[in-house]
């Protein structure tokens, strides 16, 4: 999984995104995202192209699809 979350992020920095001091893990409620280090800011931003229109998701045999 570590692979797949550090291609993501780079992908998403390249795009214009802002992904500081995150990491993805499970945690008491399931799998989110978190902070790699507690004592500092973390930060995520994503630029409005990247936004994707809530019309445009949709699930699919309980999968997230997007138009």
């Amino acid at each position: 999984m570590k692979s797949n979350w550090d291609f993501l992020l780079s992908e998403f920095r390249r795009l214009g995104g802002i992904a500081d001091n995150i990491c993805q893990k499970e945690g008491d409620f399931g799998r989110g995202i978190f902070p790699v280090d507690s004592s500092l800011r973390s930060r995520i931003f994503t630029p409005s192209r990247l936004m994707i229109k809530k019309e445009d998701v949709y699930l699919e045999d309980n999968k997230i699809r997007i138009r």
